[in-house]
Order: structure tokens, then C-alpha cells, then sequence
């Protein structure tokens, strides 16, 4: 019907404009995603400050418009991971920082800066069992105007073929900062 068709079409439009670069995200929460808690897939610890708001590690794979907080976590390295509500091919990931201003809170040297990709493959019970590691590859985020504030890096050919439950990203330096660094917002693209 025609009203099924337009809710349809403004849903994908309000997706779209949510994800900004308009390709499938599988590690979205709403899509049945899930934060990995155990300590061998997420090592980040929640950095707290009477100034900063409070914001969950779910977060980072949570579509919002605009870029007005961030998953803070202690210090300039630390791992996060999420699982896939089914085994998928990443093609891609994008990272997202805020622009200057549109952070109320944060600078441009919490940013990540040096991040690693790993794809996880769980043997046995899902999510439970242990798991393979693939390395997916290694990236720079780079905070400068020439650069976008979302930043799409490409899975190489010879892994596209691989399927995974999970991934691990890891954050090894930021910008600059020596007490907090932040995630924003975090896509896997299949």
C-alpha cells in the first residue's frame, strides 16, 4: 500500500541521514549488536569527570545526529568489541570524531589516532566459546580540515571473502591527550 511504501521510504531516508554515508552499518545496537563485557574483548575503562556527560560504551554503535558526546575511556589505548546479531563480511569500518564545534565538551586531541582492526570468529557456543583473530588491518584517524570528520576505511580484498561474529577494535595512541580519549560514533560496513 501506499502508506507502507512511505513509511518505508522515510524510514530509509531518516536512516540515511542518521548514518551519513549511507551504506548497511551490522554492528548497530538497534540492529542486535552487542558490546562484548569480558575483559579479553574490552579492555577500555569508562573515564568519569564532573564535567564530561556520562555516556555508555554502546554508545559508539549508536546512530546520532549530531556528534555531541562521546564513550570516554581512561588514558590513550584500550580495546573495544562488538558482536554481530550473524556471522557477516566487513568490507569497511568508518570512525567518526565531532568537529571542534560541535563538541561542547571534548578537543580535537582525544581523538583515536593509531587504530587496529581485528575480526573475531567464535569456535563453539557463540560469543562464549573462544575465539579466532583476524588481523583486518591498522589506520590513522586524522583530525584536520582537509580530512572529513567521518573517515571510511577499507577492509583488504583478500579478507572480504572471511566471515566474522564480532570485531575488535583497538585504539593504541590519540591526539594528544594524557588523561581520556573518545569514541564517538564507529560503523562496520558489510
Amino acid at each position: 500500500t501506499a502508506a507502507f511504501l512511505n513509511e518505508a521510504l522515510e524510514d530509509a531516508i531518516e536512516t540515511f541521514q542518521a548514518d551519513g554515508i549511507g551504506r548497511h552499518d551490522i554492528a548497530v545496537i538497534s540492529g542486535g549488536s552487542e558490546v562484548l563485557t569480558d575483559r579479553q574483548y574490552t579492555s577500555m575503562v569508562d573515564y568519569v569527570h564532573k564535567d564530561l556527560p556520562k555516556v555508555s560504551k554502546e554508545s559508539v554503535f549508536t546512530p546520532t545526529l549530531p556528534v555531541r558526546g562521546c564513550y570516554s575511556f581512561v588514558g590513550s589505548s584500550g580495546s573495544i568489541s562488538i558482536a554481530f546479531p550473524y556471522r557477516s563480511n566487513i568490507r569497511a569500518v568508518a570512525v567518526e570524531h565531532g568537529t571542534s564545534d560541535l563538541l561542547a565538551f571534548h578537543s580535537a586531541s582525544v581523538a583515536p589516532q593509531q587504530v587496529s582492526l581485528f575480526g573475531l570468529r567464535f569456535q563453539g557456543e557463540r560469543l562464549t566459546g573462544k575465539s579466532n583473530e583476524t588481523h583486518l588491518g591498522d589506520f590513522d584517524y586524522r583530525m584536520s580540515k582537509k580530512y572529513s570528520r567521518i573517515q571510511t576505511y577499507s577492509i583488504p580484498v583478500s579478507l572480504n571473502d572471511l566471515e566474522f561474529d564480532a570485531i575488535r577494535i583497538h585504539v593504541s595512541s590519540n591526539h594528544g591527550h594524557k588523561d581520556y580519549t573518545c569514541l564517538h560514533r564507529i560503523r562496520v560496513l558489510a
